[in-house]
């Protein structure tokens, strides 16, 4: 995006005091919009053969940045990154039951076990002593979220 004044104006004269000053500005703007899903489906298209197996390649875990290089003529030229972040491919409800009843030190020690985490982290609500502070029983009560570190 180019933002260039078109017009300002101060309420008061260069060298004057004041406590106060009030700018009126006007900008013209120009911009050019690339459309997140064609872009992250062309990203996809492009990416989907390299992703190791094992990983996932998600939109959410993509980002891009743009800069604009030429707009002769009415065509624009951009240069742009994509960073892709990528997740180990994992399925939440076989996890989940894998670590159904388990003490939290030895579920996140499975976790971490599992090619590309890093870190598991485990909130259990309400927390209760001793033995009795293990992982629910029952799978459907435990909820499971991948992301990233960034």
């Amino acid at each position: 995006m180019i933002a260039e004044p078109s017009s300002k104006s101060f309420s008061n004269k260069v060298g004057d005091e004041a406590s106060n000053i009030k700018l009126s500005l006007t900008l013209s703007v120009k911009g050019i919009m690339v459309s997140k899903d064609q872009l992250f489906k062309l990203a996809r298209e492009v990416l989907n053969n390299k992703v190791s197996s094992g990983f996932v390649l998600r939109d959410e875990q993509l980002s891009a940045n743009f800069e604009l290089t030429d707009d002769s003529g009415g065509v624009y030229e951009l240069e742009g990154t994509l960073v892709a972040n990528l997740l180990p491919e994992v399925k939440p409800d076989e996890l989940a039951e894998k670590i159904r009843g388990k003490y939290p030190r030895l579920a996140e020690s499975y976790l971490t076990s599992i090619p590309g985490f890093t870190r598991a982290e485990i909130k259990i609500k309400p927390r209760l002593p001793g033995r009795l502070g293990t992982l629910p029983r029952l799978a459907k009560n435990i909820t499971i979220e991948v992301t990233s570190e960034r």
